[in-house]
């Protein structure tokens, strides 16, 4: 699954991969540490855990049940964190409900 859900950058990836897989995989350059964009799959080095597990290290250290446990728990923690407004967002919202 990770492996097709990836995107390297390369502009000529984008014609033959669907649109939203193009997107998916953009968003996902966000995660990873800039050193790791040009690695084949870069989505394998996102950091999924304050220990600094990624599904690389943990392909070579983990169990199947590991790997799927911190990508799951990355996931649900991505998206409670994404869910926040940042500091920014809850100003111009409180001054515009002024």
């Amino acid at each position: 699954m990770l492996k097709t859900l990836t995107w390297n950058g390369a502009k000529d990836t984008d014609k033959v991969r669907p649109p939203w897989l193009v997107i998916w995989g953009r968003v996902l350059m966000d995660f990873v540490p800039k050193e790791c964009h040009y690695e084949a799959v870069p989505c394998r080095h996102i950091p999924l855990n304050e220990a600094g597990e990624t599904v690389d290290s943990l392909y070579r250290t983990g169990t199947n049940e590991e790997i799927e446990g911190a990508l799951r728990q990355w996931l649900l923690t991505t998206m409670k964190r994404l869910e926040q407004p940042t500091q920014s967002e809850m100003v111009w919202w409180h001054e515009r409900a002024a």
